[in-house]
């Protein structure tokens, strides 16, 4: 998980279910503080 500030904004950004950078589906890096950008697998139904 990494931590930073960007433009003012905090975000918590995990590296996904491969806990490596990059990726898609499950594996895609996302800002868990924001639900929107959740990769749908992640999404509530």
């Amino acid at each position: 998980t990494k931590l930073y500030d960007t433009n003012g904004d905090i975000q918590l950004i995990t590296m996904g279910k491969d806990k490596k950078e990059g990726g898609e589906g499950k594996n895609a890096d996302f800002n868990i503080l924001n639900e929107d950008e959740y990769p749908s697998d992640f999404r509530r139904k």
